[in-house]
């Protein structure tokens, strides 16, 4: 240690020393546990799926090429397969571990000096010296604080991110289901008009028919094959998206996936309700408050960086006899009072206090247009499945009827056929948007999970339940 001045003191002063020392930095307890796993699962609802690999490499069984997959089957493998989650977890416990150092006590620092004798037959002049550092001590209350904040921090952030998985492959499994429900409608309406062009084929060689009938509906048929080219292609691109995202991108992806089944209507349109739920249960927002917790902490903090440097122990010197005393190494604030260091501070904290803000403006945002879109669509599917499609295909029943009677020309009948066509894929589309809405709204709040809880706290105050 540099620069220490030795002065003579009872040898009782030396303990009381250090216990000064210690008790100046304060008590502070064990670094909490982080539970991020469980964390994890209790958003998603998968709590047995969630593990924290200690290898780089996720393995796990292979699906069959040809199997089936269900939703929940894809949700569970893209949650224990995501690197990006295992990333989340594995910073988890950089960051436990930051909150256990925060707690250790620095160690001490031994100096010893030996100076041989200027003539001979002088005694020799030895220096030792045990001091350890004083902004470790003084500060690590509030380190330790701050490493709690972050490491609760960094739990939300492994929540979210698992919430983003789920949010994805539901998003990337409706999609892939969809495509397999347009090419069904369209091979449907292919089936049907081969069926019409035999007929009209039939009614131009016996004479009842025109050569235009038989050419416009092989033009529909030609089209249809393009629309199921189209479809394929994008139902395979949708297929290998969601391989890659269940951790199997080598695979072909032909699996079957399970039908859809109709979206439960929401349990009520209580705006202030989903937004409520969204403020207190976003893992994403609870993890920016933790954050500023911690940069509040660090705030305090920097005044004490003046002191940088600072140390605090005892010494002993012999030359013809032993001294001991105390020793104290302090900075001198002539260039550097710690102004900046704490502006700074100060800086960081309130950056992130107004990202908070933005990011609290825009959950609320996120939770009313997936809440009105959720809400609009559901009504409009409901419109086109139980009115406009019935209406639709009992139109182009009637119109074939008249067609094969010989009283309606090719005409009618290829009208009808196409807007029962564009009709039966409209409701396929309004049914993946609608399922996708809903996605948007359980991520906007929070997770599957916190969506549940939103919905049954709604339809337990809905007015026919009230007393």
């Amino acid at each position: 240690m540099k620069n220490i001045a030795f002065a003579r003191v009872p040898r009782g002063g030396v303990p009381l020393l250090v216990v000064l020392l210690i008790a100046g930095t304060g008590c502070v307890g064990p670094a909490p546990s982080p539970k991020a796993e469980q964390a994890v699962g209790d958003a998603t609802g998968l709590t047995d799926a969630v593990l924290f690999v200690n290898e780089g490499e996720l393995e796990a069984a292979r699906l069959p090429e040809t199997g089936e997959l269900s939703l929940q089957e894809a949700i569970r493998r893209a949650v224990l397969q995501s690197a990006r989650l295992q990333e989340r977890l594995a910073r988890v416990r950089i960051a436990l571990a930051d909150a256990e150092q925060a707690r250790l006590l620095p160690n001490p620092i031994l100096e010893l000096v030996y100076r041989f004798p200027r003539t001979s037959g002088a005694p020799d002049e030895i220096e030792v010296g045990v001091s350890a550092q004083l902004v470790p001590l003084l500060t690590r209350p509030g380190r330790s604080r701050s490493a709690d904040h972050t490491l609760r921090a960094a739990v939300s952030d492994a929540v979210n991110d698992a919430i983003d998985v789920v949010f994805v492959v539901r998003r990337n499994y409706e999609i892939a289901r969809a495509f397999d429900e347009f090419i069904q409608a369209v091979e449907g309406r292919r089936d049907l008009l081969g069926r019409l062009v035999s007929v009209a084929q039939e009614r131009l060689d016996s004479g009842e028919g025109t050569r235009i009938d038989v050419t416009s509906l092989r033009a529909q048929q030609a089209e249809l094959e393009l629309d199921v080219l189209d479809f394929t292609r994008e139902r395979q691109d949708a297929r290998l998206e969601l391989a890659h995202l269940i951790g199997e991108p080598e695979s072909s992806a032909n699996w079957i996936l399970e039908s859809r089944h109709p979206l439960a209507p929401l349990a009520g349109s209580d705006e202030q309700r989903w937004i409520e739920a969204a403020l207190v249960k976003r893992p994403d927002l609870e993890a920016l408050r933790w954050e500023i917790e911690a940069l509040k902490e660090d705030a305090k903090l920097a005044g004490v960086s003046i002191l940088e440097g600072a140390g605090a122990g005892v010494s002993a010197e012999k030359a013809e006899d032993w001294s001991i005393g105390p020793a104290l190494s302090v900075p001198i604030p002539i260039f550097d009072f710690g102004g900046a260091r704490r502006a700074r501070a100060e800086a960081v904290l309130l950056a992130a206090q107004h990202r908070f803000t933005d990011q609290k403006r825009l959950a609320i945002s996120e939770v009313r247009r997936a809440l009105a879109t959720s809400l609009a669509l559901q009504t409009a599917v409901a419109r086109l499945r139980d009115t406009v499609l019935p209406l639709q295909q009992q139109r182009r029943t009637e119109i074939e009827g008249v067609y094969l009677s010989g009283q309606a020309d090719i005409t009618t009948l290829i009208l009808a056929e196409q807007e029962l066509r564009l009709a039966q894929v409209r409701l396929v589309d309004l049914e993946q948007k609608a399922a996708h809405a809903r996605t948007a709204l359980e991520r906007a709040v929070g997770g599957p999970a916190a969506a549940t809880r939103v919905e049954t706290e709604l339809h337990g105050s809905e007015p026919g339940d009230r007393p």
